[in-house]
């Protein structure tokens, strides 16, 4: 009995310091990782990811900061959107005389639910000129206002994606199995008739 005590002692430590370690290790993947950082313009930008491939986002301009937690797969989707606005020529198109058209186009990216905040980026094009704007506004009505080069637009478009694109969790690895076994089938050279 008293050879047994130190035994137990021993496995009652192992077992706590292993309920330790994996405590530790949960906690530390259920922590969001920043993922990337970046300044374009006057924003400060900050991307999160979180579990079940979620993205926090996180803006802070010369006034005001907010935060938008929004799914990684629509972030990069919006990514993708604005990179293809970003990638549009200028259509020359027919005015009327004395009259100037003004075009605006944009891509939203929105958190979830119904009074989620919302990241848009567009782009206004009048008669000479083409602006871009980034707009952001969180659920308490805090907005960011930002107009853009292109240039910038573009590289905050690459960002988004590459940030959502860490964010999502691995695609399942495909199991291969293998081949199944054909049985030999022989061939008598007198087959029986």
């Amino acid at each position: 009995m008293i050879g047994e005590m130190p035994v137990r002692i021993a496995v009652c430590a192992k077992v706590v310091l292993i309920v330790i370690i994996t405590a530790v290790s949960a906690a530390a993947q259920n922590r969001p990782v920043a993922t990337q950082r970046a300044l374009v313009g006057e924003i400060a930008l900050e991307f999160r990811a979180q579990d079940h491939g979620r993205l926090l986002i996180g803006l802070a301009g010369p006034e005001r900061a907010l935060t938008l937690d929004v799914r990684a797969s629509d972030a990069r989707r919006w990514a993708d959107s604005a990179a293809r606005l970003l990638a549009a020529p200028r259509r020359a198109r027919a005015r009327a005389k004395g009259a100037a058209t003004v075009a605006r186009v944009r891509v939203i990216l929105e958190e979830p639910g119904a009074g989620g905040g919302s990241l848009i980026l567009a782009r206004v094009d009048s008669a000479a000129t083409r602006t871009w704007v980034l707009f952001a506004a969180d659920t308490s009505f805090a907005q960011i206002r930002q107009s853009f080069a292109q240039e910038e637009a573009a590289i905050l478009a690459r960002i988004v994606r590459r940030a959502a694109t860490n964010a999502l969790p691995p695609p399942p690895r495909k199991r291969t199995r293998p081949a199944p076994k054909t049985p030999v089938k022989t061939v008598s050279a007198n087959p029986a008739r």
